[in-house]
């Protein structure tokens, strides 16, 4: 969205059709005629960028961005004037005015000025959305007075809204899926003046936290958000068979306190996404629900447990959990539909056909003999897996896709094996044949990358902020870490890209 405040009409008017001609005619443009209307505008539209005239009737342009800054901190100045006192740009500077424009305007210019005032702009989002993220993975990963303090002053006058996502299956295959969408919505959310951070948990579980200033916006958000879940959906049940996941809706318009509470209760209860809609958004007071009956935390269990032992070839241990299954179906009168979305779970992330749905159909609502007997017959299917090695879990480009999703966290050699069930020898040795380089120096570049494109980014951010959000919870290793890599510190790298700015 772009402003343009200027009491003479036909100035309005020539920017609107200059902005046009080059393809700016994208953003709603608004039009104010003094600074008071101004002011009003910016409070209720929060405006990506606002062309100000100095010298307007009721409030001059200065006078307007010195009130109107505290309404939407984020939008972007660009002065117009027909004076060039060397004392209106001292004080437009002093304001953090982007740009100075003399009347008249040409067109190269404004189209220079506004190339570079848009990548301030963008640039400016996606730091401050980084913050966010930083700040939000600290609340969920630890337990801090002083972090819950400078989120509750930050974000004060939000709203939140929170998803968790439960993934079963093989994840890497999510991720390339899942990454690719959220990260637009992420990019459309932050371009909305918003904010959002997804947020790696343990055992393959997602938090999705978006804040937003205005309570008409959560709609919009909410049908965002539902529509490219319902796209990773689609995609993952075309091209990966191997995989299934919901989303969990937390309760709306939630303090960060409630939501980190929900999420550490979904996470808790994951086991039962094996027993809901696959691919679906799950209300978080059914999954409540379920988490609250024994028998469905068993059976989520048990389900759970039977598709790990079998891939994993442990015969005697899925055998074992087919008898539990057997007496828990036995003893409970557990609803047809929560069976089924059980066996669905298990055609999806266990290498057999999909006719045990059809034999399941044929058994009474009363009766699981059928389903058990099923599942005795695939076992017998490990013992011929027995003889074989097991298959390699997650490629050279599965293991770096990780890496890059995950650098932020407190991750090494030991977490990267755990993740793709293979013995951490065997992930160097593998890492380091197929790439030239060890995985821990790999991991180094990518996180020594990212301070470095942070750093760029933003020359007033603080060194402690930036080690943390890449994976140092200690600054003084960071600087040593970061001054081996390039030669120099971040303190000095991020004062060298502050003065060539």
């Amino acid at each position: 969205m772009i402003i343009i405040a200027d009491d003479e009409k036909l100035s309005r008017i020539t920017l609107i059709s200059m902005l046009e001609e080059l393809n700016y005619n994208k953003y709603d443009i608004h039009e104010a005629s003094n600074g008071e209307e101004l002011v009003e505008m910016v409070k209720e539209l929060a405006p990506r960028i606002v062309f100000v005239d100095i010298q307007m009737p009721k409030l001059n342009g200065l006078e307007s961005i010195k009130q109107a800054k505290a309404y939407a901190p984020n939008t972007k100045w660009i002065i117009l004037s027909g004076y060039s006192e060397f004392s209106y740009a001292q004080e437009a500077v002093h304001l953090g005015v982007s740009d100075y424009l003399l009347k008249p305007v040409s067109l190269i210019e404004l189209e220079n000025v506004l190339k570079n005032t848009i990548g301030q702009y963008e640039d400016n989002l996606h730091v401050l959305n980084m913050n966010y993220t930083n700040l939000i993975t600290k609340l969920f990963n630890r337990d801090s007075d002083k972090i819950k303090m400078e989120l509750f002053n930050r974000y004060i006058s939000s709203y939140f809204i929170g998803y968790v996502v439960l993934v079963n299956g093989n994840r890497s295959n999510f991720n390339k899926v899942f990454y690719k969408h959220m990260d637009l919505a992420v990019n459309e959310i932050i371009g909305m003046n918003n904010n959002m951070a997804i947020i790696n948990l343990h055992n393959s579980r997602i938090a999705m936290i978006c804040k937003y200033s205005k309570i008409e916006e959560k709609h919009q958000i909410e049908e965002l958000l539902e529509e490219k879940i319902n796209i990773i959906a689609k995609e993952i049940m075309d091209e990966a068979s191997d995989v299934s996941f919901s989303v969990i809706d937390l309760t709306p318009d939630s303090s960060l306190e409630e939501l980190k509470e929900q999420v550490n209760s979904v996470v808790k209860y994951g086991h039962l996404s094996v027993i809901t809609n696959m691919f679906g958004i799950i209300n978080i007071n059914y999954f409540n629900k379920l988490a609250n009956n024994d028998a469905l935390n068993k059976l989520g269990k048990y389900l759970g447990e039977l598709a790990d032992c079998y891939n994993r070839s442990m015969y005697l241990d899925y055998n074992n959990i087919v008898d539990e299954l057997e007496k828990l179906l036995a003893s409970n009168d557990i609803d047809r539909k929560i069976i089924y979305n059980g066996m669905g779970y298990l055609t999806k992330v266990m290498d057999f056909d999909e006719e045990l749905f059809e034999k399941y159909h044929k058994v009474s609502a009363n009766n699981n003999t059928g389903i058990i007997k099923e599942l005795r017959e695939i076992g017998e299917k490990i013992l011929t897996k027995k003889s074989s090695k097991s298959e390699k879990r997650g490629t050279i480009d599965q293991i770096k896709h990780y890496i890059k999703q995950n650098y932020m966290l407190d991750i090494g050699v030991k977490e990267i094996a755990n993740y793709f069930n293979i013995t951490p020898n065997y992930l160097c040795s593998l890492f380091h044949e197929k790439t030239g380089t060890t995985l821990l120096k790999y991991l180094t570049k990518t996180r020594m990358s990212k301070a470095k494109e942070t750093l760029s980014l933003d020359n007033s951010i603080k060194i402690q902020v930036v080690a943390e959000q890449v994976g140092y919870y200690s600054t003084s290793h960071f600087n040593k870490v970061f001054k081996k890599h390039y030669g120099y510190s971040p303190a000095a790298y991020r004062d060298m890209k502050a003065e060539k700015k």
